[in-house]
């Protein structure tokens, strides 16, 4: 008898009735004479059809093999259709930015109406978070599918950080399940479950990580479904041996400069020997920096043989304030991973001001196509299967295909011949459900 009564449950809350053949099918959805721009690369493909059912595309054909009968025809006739783009950098509830609820429904309401479905999220509480998910499940408010890490990092970040603390009201320092110290004393197969209990899809290592423990971290994360996701450098460790941790994903291409063997990461290890409010970031001389140097270029290398993805936040380094990240350099060292056929996704680690009707994301996507590191469809690629592939989505998301989650996002421009019309938002469609952007209300 529990066990009958769980099956109900779980059928009636997944909204399936018991009965056989009592559940309506969901109605069709025909886009139809659209250019398609499908997020593989290829060239737009122009009259296509795209039929949506549910929340699932099920076809993808030319406009001229028809529309099912029955079917809501949707005529997009000299629009374009891409694929749901992504954020892989944000920081939701992060505390020292002081977001309030309310600000973060409106940057969610945002994301989504400028064509982003789905975002990574690199740390904060992950009980906040939780909680703003589970209300976009539940349509209490509307915003991209949202994944997010547990963070591991070494004993003084978790003592020092002045950020650790609100992010994990109600545990001692380094010991929440999204938030825990990592070391020698680790029980790694412990942690790995305390954070897959958070409802995180990944685990991140931030700093003060030594290399044995995060390879044993990354190992059991990958073993038991948990992407694996790093800062470029996790003192006192070179960008290298983060890499060959197997991690999936390395964030911010200023992190790739302590390759260099003008620095000396081991040196720099912030926590250890600064405490607030003296600056936690370590500091260096771009001067010194060769972004094709050979220690660059092995790291390149590397990465490329293992499939590493650099989350770039390139827009993130947005003039001399960024006196160590300055632009010029960050966009050599793009140019360089790029060149070594390395994939870049767009996270950006930064909001734009309320009063802009864009997300930080569309001026990544941008700012990427005008520092000369990408052309405009290998950016639209960036942004939607890269973006994808960051979050280990790829088999369901980041492409128009047969089968994938139906996220789209209508443009009135074509985005190929000028990336600045990723802001020439139609509709968005999330889960199949429409959003037209002329109904968006800051």
């Amino acid at each position: 008898m529990k066990v009958l009564a769980a099956v109900l449950f779980a059928l009636f809350a997944h909204g399936v009735a018991a009965q056989p053949g009592s559940a309506r099918p969901d109605p069709l959805t025909a886009l139809v004479n659209v250019t398609l721009i499908d997020g593989h690369g290829g060239a737009p493909r122009p009259a296509m059809t795209v039929l949506i059912q549910g929340a699932r595309i099920v076809d993808v054909r030319a406009s001229t093999a028809g529309v099912p009968d029955g079917a809501i025809v949707v005529d997009l006739d000299g629009h374009y259709l891409i694929p749901g783009m992504f954020d892989t950098h944000t920081h939701l509830t992060n505390p020292d930015i002081q977001h309030g609820r309310a600000r973060v429904d409106r940057d969610l309401k945002r994301l989504l109406y400028a064509g982003v479905t789905t975002i990574r999220d690199m740390a904060g509480d992950a009980r906040l978070v939780a909680t703003v998910k589970r209300d976009l499940l539940l349509d209490r408010i509307v915003g991209p599918e949202i994944h997010y890490t547990a963070l591991f990092a070494g004993p003084a970040f978790n003592a020092l950080d002045p950020r650790v603390g609100p992010a994990s009201i109600g545990y001692p320092r380094g010991t929440a399940p999204w938030q825990q110290t990592a070391d020698a004393d680790t029980d790694v197969e412990h942690a790995i479950t305390r954070a897959i209990e958070t409802g995180a899809t990944g685990i991140k290592f931030y700093v003060d990580v030594d290399a044995p423990v995060m390879r044993a971290l990354a190992d059991e994360a990958r073993r038991r479904g948990l992407k694996v996701w790093a800062h470029g450098v996790v003192f006192p460790d070179r960008p290298m041996v983060v890499v060959q941790a197997g991690v999936d994903v390395v964030s911010h291409l200023c992190s790739l400069v302590w390759e260099d063997r003008n620095l000396d990461p081991a040196v720099s290890v912030p926590y250890r020997h600064l405490r607030p409010p003296a600056n936690p970031r370590p500091t260096f001389d771009p001067a010194r920096i060769e972004a094709d140097s050979p220690e660059m270029i092995a790291l390149f290398a590397e990465m490329s043989r293992r499939g590493t993805l650099i989350d770039a936040t390139y827009s993130a380094y947005r003039g001399p304030e960024d006196r160590n990240c300055a632009p010029p350099l960050m966009t050599a060292i793009a140019k360089g991973a790029h060149r070594a056929g390395i994939r870049l996704s767009t996270g950006t680690d930064w909001f734009t001001p309320d009063d802009d009707p864009f997300p930080s994301v569309t001026v990544e996507i941008e700012r990427l196509v005008e520092g000369g590191i990408l052309t405009p469809d290998e950016a639209i690629t960036a942004a939607t299967l890269n973006g994808a592939r960051a979050t280990g989505l790829e088999d369901s998301h980041g492409t128009i295909e047969s089968g994938k989650v139906a996220n789209l996002a209508v443009l009135r421009e074509n985005p190929v011949e000028d990336i600045h019309a990723v802001r020439s938002v139609v509709t968005v469609y999330r889960l199949g459900r429409p959003y037209p952007r002329a109904e968006y209300r800051p």
